[in-house]
């Protein structure tokens, strides 16, 4: 016996299709009786979509409706068969397979390589057994063991891991005799064996829509029930042959059908944002006359997904994502994994990161005293470097201790009298630690479920709940000793797949996969990234399964990808009103793509035509700036207050305010700083501070009128290692690229000494160190302007009578230059020294010298590099400063984002960001 088949014209969406089906077959006067049916569609939007459809014939018309059992196809098997025994639950069938994999030999396991070595670790092979299930899984539904493909690939002459599924056919037996032994069953061998001893029966009717790729295991299911199934095709006399006795494709006959693209239908992009622009251009155009509701896009590649959500709503159109988002950013999950790293690696930037989490901040601050706790550990870690902080860490009357109770605190169910995670507890012992911990987190926390914020976070707390009760719940012989990082492996194990979907909005347009646009009824329909990889997909990425050998077994490869995706993208040119196929030059990192090759299934010179043309032209930015309907950017750069009054300028301030007005204006007016939370090493801030203080120290000690290298060499080195102590950068808690760095300021330090040895020997005496007495008027627009300074060395040479202004750098500068470049000064700190000392009384006939001593990481271009700025080049770097003097008072920050140069306020000037904000100009009161 064979199932029904019942065609319906391809120029007909499937969904509408159906409905028409069911109301003629079932419709009765006012009533539409669906009890005794069960309908199986390809994916679980089309199953609501299906649902939603009727719904509304039904109000519309006044029918009475009772729904069918609508599920996936993947859901239907259990609708078919009943279970001799319970089945297996997830959780007990990754055990089974890790104790499986834990139970081979030595010799076993090293086919595998290096991922099951001698230093494996539970959590490795945990992860490994999801390899292996997922294998399991996959071969199951096409009635297949590892025995089945150990035979294949013994008949494929080219393949060479023989010896691999020889052992992968071992450990199936294994992993059987556990899950025997606990007398369940995993639901693949339920199939199996309800089909091996036909035992699959319904009293009821099935109905299968867009069912065009069934796995072997539910195809020999529907035989045998075949008299209570109809299958709905959307074909007609030309292509009715192309499908078999299950509704599905026969790939030899789609293989040999032309799919004509028009070349209306397809634009191609460069960039991801350049598709979004096309997908906004193509709606300005086109989109009238449909409402949100009659429009789909498909969205292949998920990176493109939130950059094409910000487009449309910064184009004054709503998006939902129907794939749904997934919870693993969420703060449930974020807490999960941030609490973990702490405890088991106990390092400061994982402990950083957790008090930064929204719900742990908020704990914290409830404990501890004062506003700006989180400033005060940030500028403690600043000082200290900090890289090994546990739980009830002792740093003494710092807050930082307070917070490390607190969140010890907190964490307490998981660690009790232990200062780590690393002590074990049972799976099910984890999940009460756990869900005491996040009821001590979330259990006083008011969640405002209107929001879609507040559903999302409810639908993760469920799902992990749900987690921690299989956990809890689960046999005693599964129940095994794991460390807190293996726990929580264990919980994503059950998270995993898990997404939140959002409500769809009255005027979203929806956003789906390239596969759920098939079964869509969208009148307006637009595909993105028509590229190969994505349409069609490609076979996933085996290391045991080459498409080759999946070809030989009879499981989807590429080619049935490519027939697939052939047949739903002839469909799309038939039943939609409005197509659009975009094909794109770059993902989003830049890398090139190829076009998808269903775009070139048409004749041989319309394809190489086409081609050419996708080579020479594709769309950029400037080519759709005039796009209708697009918003304004709503984000400003907030407008600096002019200052009252500016009388007083350090010389630093005036090459800060040449680098970037704005960022001059945060850092002096508005005393912003931006401290440190997760350091990787000494940043160039620490390594100049720590030089200063050494050389400072040398410049004002006996010992800087030594001529002997070695003297001042010990000295230096002396010196630097009482810094390093005083701020406690030694031993085992500090960052451990510290003592590298350590090392590398010493050889600074020697070489130094020779400079410094020689240029005593030349005559030339420290006189001061660090000096701030410094300072000079000026009067600009007749108001006075005191200009002061901090320089770092002055010295004399008695022989010549002439003094050295120096300034030490430690990091990569620009060499000494004696005059402006093109009347302009890059740089004004060394002029303004020089402005400033010749009025500081100094008797001398010489011009004063001045310039650097380079002390940077380069050995060989640690040196004095000095010479004398003559009298008539100041008088442009006056001017310059009378400028910006001006500039200043008149409130002139205009941000500057040219610099290469990284700052802390590149964020706030929108550097490297996506969507720039505007400045807001004066008077401007958006």
């Amino acid at each position: 016996m064979t199932c029904q088949i019942t065609p319906f014209e391809p120029s007909r969406c499937a969904l509408p299709a159906t409905l028409d089906w069911l109301i003629k077959k079932y419709l009765q006067g006012t009533r539409l009786n669906l009890s005794d049916l069960i309908v199986a569609v390809p994916t679980s939007r089309a199953r609501r979509r299906l649902l939603e459809l009727l719904v509304n014939y039904c109000d519309a018309k006044n029918v009475c409706l009772t729904p069918p059992e609508l599920v996936t196809i993947g859901q239907l098997p259990e609708h078919l068969y009943e279970n001799e025994k319970p089945l297996a639950s997830t959780l007990a069938q990754q055990i089974a397979w890790t104790d499986a994999i834990r139970s081979l030999s030595a010799e076993q396991r090293s086919v595998f390589g290096s991922i099951l070595g001698q230093n494996a670790t539970w959590a490795d092979i945990f992860q490994f057994a999801s390899v292996v299930r997922s294998l399991h899984r996959e071969l199951a539904g096409s009635m297949l063991t590892f025995k089945d493909v150990l035979l294949a690939a013994a008949e494929t002459t080219d393949f060479v891991d023989n010896d691999v599924w020889g052992v992968l056919f071992e450990l199936q037996q294994k992993y059987f005799d556990q899950v025997r032994e606990s007398n369940t069953w995993d639901i693949q061998s339920a199939r199996r064996f309800a089909v091996i001893k036909e035992e699959c029966r319904t009293d009821r009717d099935i109905l299968l829509v867009g069912t065009v790729d069934l796995e072997q295991t539910i195809r020999q299911m529907l035989s045998q029930v075949s008299d209570r199934v109809t299958i709905l095709v959307p074909a007609d006399k030309d292509t009715i042959d192309g499908f078999d006795n299950f509704g599905c494709l026969i790939p030899e006959f789609w293989l040999d059908q032309t799919v004509q693209v028009d070349d209306s239908v397809l634009r191609v992009a460069q960039r991801p944002d350049d598709q979004c622009r096309v997908v906004i251009d193509h709606l300005a155009r086109h989109g009238k006359g449909f409402s949100a509701a009659e429009v789909a896009v498909a969205v292949p590649d998920q990176q493109l997904t939130p950059l094409l959500v910000r487009s449309l709503n910064s184009a004054n159109a709503g998006a939902h994502d129907s794939t749904g988002s997934s919870l693993n950013d969420g703060a449930v999950i974020r807490f999960l994994k941030l609490a973990t790293l702490w405890l088991d690696q106990q390092r400061y930037s994982h402990f950083s990161e957790l008090v930064r989490h929204e719900f742990v901040y908020q704990y914290v601050d409830d404990q501890v005293e004062g506003a700006d706790w989180l400033v005060q550990v940030d500028r403690f870690n600043d000082n200290n470097l900090l890289f090994h902080v546990g739980p009830r860490s002792d740093t003494g009357t710092s807050v930082l201790s307070h917070v490390i109770s607190a969140v010890s605190c907190l964490l307490d169910p998981l660690v009790g009298e232990s200062d780590s995670g690393s002590k074990k507890k049972t799976i099910s012992q984890w999940a009460v630690a756990w869900r005491e911990v996040l009821g001590n987190l979330f259990g006083n926390e008011t969640v405002d479920r209107s929001t879609v914020a507040g559903k999302r976070m409810m639908r993760a707390l469920s799902l992990v709940n749900d987690a921690l009760m299989e956990m809890e719940q689960i046999e005693s012989g599964w129940d095994q000793s794991l460390t807190i990082s293996e726990s929580i492996a264990t919980i994503n194990l059950l998270m995993r797949g898990q997404r939140f979907f959002a409500d769809r909005g009255e005027d979203d347009i929806e956003l789906m996969g390239w596969l759920d646009l098939t079964w869509d009824d969208s009148p307006l329909a637009i595909v993105t990234t028509m590229n190969e990889g994505l349409v069609p997909s490609a076979s996933p990425r085996s290391p045991f399964l080459p498409d080759e050998l999946r070809n030989r077994v009879g499981l989807m490869d590429n080619r049935g990808r490519f027939v697939r995706d052939k047949f739903a993208l002839s469909l799309l040119l038939q039943n939609r009103q409005s197509l659009l196929l975009i094909a794109a030059r770059l993902d989003p990192h830049e890398n090139p793509l190829t076009p998808s090759r269903l775009m070139f299934t048409g004749e041989d010179q319309a394809n190489a035509v086409r081609l050419l043309k996708m080579i020479k032209y594709a769309e950029c930015p400037t080519d759709l700036e005039s796009n209708e309907g697009r918003a304004e950017q709503q984000f400003v750069i907030p407008q600096p207050e002019t200052p009252q009054e500016v009388t007083r300028l350090s010389v630093t301030d005036f090459d800060k305010y040449q680098a970037c007005p704005y960022r001059f204006y945060l850092r002096k007016f508005l005393r912003l700083d931006a401290v440190g939370d997760s350091y990787e090493e000494m940043n160039a801030r620490h390594v100049g501070m720590v030089v200063h203080d050494v050389l400072e120290a040398f410049g004002k000690a006996e010992i800087k009128d030594s001529h002997q290298a070695k003297e001042i060499e010990t000295f230096l080195l002396q010196e630097l290692d009482r810094k390093f102590q005083q701020r406690r950068w030694d031993g085992n808690r500090v960052l451990p690229a510290i003592k590298i760095q350590h090392e590398q300021l010493r050889q600074r330090l020697i070489q130094f000494a020779w400079i410094q040895a020689q240029r005593r020997r030349e005559g030339w005496q420290i006189i001061a160190a660090e000096s701030s007495e410094f300072e000079r008027e000026v009067m600009v627009d007749e108001l006075p302007l005191t200009i002061h300074g901090r320089i770092d060395r002055i010295d004399f040479h008695e022989g010549r009578q002439q003094y050295a202004v120096i300034d030490y750098k430690t990091g990569k500068s620009d060499k000494f230059t004696d005059k402006p470049y093109r009347n302009r000064w890059k740089k004004l700190q060394l002029p303004l020294y020089v402005w400033i000392c010749q009025a500081a009384g100094w008797e001398t006939e010489l011009p004063i010298e001045t310039g650097f001593c380079k002390v940077c990481s380069e050995l060989g271009e640690i040196k004095f590099d000095l010479g004398v700025i003559k009298d008539e080049n100041l008088v442009p770097a006056m001017d310059q400063v009378k400028q910006i003097t001006r500039d200043i008072r008149a409130g002139r920050f205009q941000p500057d984002n040219s610099s290469p140069f990284e700052s802390e306020f590149d964020l706030i000037c929108q550097k490297k960001v996506s969507e720039r904000w505007k400045l807001a100009l004066p008077g401007d009161q958006s």
